[in-house]
């Protein structure tokens, strides 16, 4: 949910948003506006042309795993932990 107040670039804001949304790990893919009549619009593809990718890119090059697939699950409790009193 994003709401603008104050911006006179639809545009240049929406790009910005788009860049937040790399900056914390998602692809943007598609999008769709609320009109004033509160009707959904159709999805459209988002155009990524204007954003900076490469946090996405460093983070599909190095070695980290964010799904839960490949996860080891650790022992409970610990071997190391000491008995409970």
């Amino acid at each position: 949910h994003f709401k603008v107040f104050d911006e006179g670039n639809v545009e240049a804001l929406f790009d910005r948003f788009l860049q937040q949304l790399v900056h914390r790990g998602y692809r943007p893919i598609k999008y769709r506006e609320l009109s004033l009549e509160e009707r959904w619009s159709e999805w459209q593809p988002c155009d990524l042309s204007n954003v900076d990718l490469s946090s996405l890119e460093r983070a599909a090059a190095s070695d980290m795993h964010v799904s839960e697939e490949d996860q080891t699950k650790p022992e409970y409790p610990p071997k190391a932990a000491p008995s409970p009193k």
